[in-house]
């Protein structure tokens, strides 16, 4: 499309984290549909059936270990909303994980969460707001994340063969 000069007024860049903070709205929205029964409740709600039982127990965030493929600005702006969430482990992956990249997924915790340690290089360890403990962890071991997580969310670019970096000759995910 093409504007006269005079309806533009300034351009921004959507590059980096600008849809960040959305996307991990949208997925921790998204998880808790799937934790409780949301469409079920709303649809039963619609049809009149007002006695509706949900079994939220079992349904908080708080049960369940969580991963994250991608240590981007999305998982940084999603890690608190987990841990507001009472989630007690929490597992990051990236092939190339290292201390450097660990520490900047959660500088968050580092930088402004009173009682937050340091475990060791890829762990740290911070205090939720029902005042119990909780872990985040950094590998490069995609089994940690995919055998010992109730729940997984992927966040990282689709790129094509001409920019892989591991040379699969197709898209690939990182």
């Amino acid at each position: 499309i093409n504007l006269p000069s005079d309806y533009v007024k300034q351009v921004f860049s959507a590059r980096g984290d600008a849809n960040a903070p959305a996307v991990a709205d949208h997925t921790v929205n998204m998880a808790s549909q799937v934790l409780r029964p949301a469409d079920q409740a709303a649809t039963e709600m619609a049809q009149r059936g007002w006695n509706i039982k949900m079994d939220s127990k079992v349904h908080q965030f708080d049960e369940f270990e969580w991963g994250c493929i991608g240590s981007g600005a999305q998982v940084r702006y999603l890690l608190p909303q987990l841990v507001s969430r009472r989630c007690h482990k929490i597992r990051i992956f990236h092939p190339d994980m290292n201390k450097e990249r660990f520490l900047g997924v959660v500088s968050y915790f580092i930088n402004t969460q009173s009682g937050s340690t340091l475990v060791n290089d890829m762990e740290i360890s911070c205090i939720n707001p029902t005042g119990r403990e909780t872990i985040i962890s950094g590998t490069n071991n995609d089994e940690d994340v995919f055998s010992s997580s109730d729940i997984v969310s992927l966040h990282v670019p689709a790129v094509g063969p001409d920019k892989s970096k591991y040379n699969y000759n197709t898209i690939e995910l990182i």
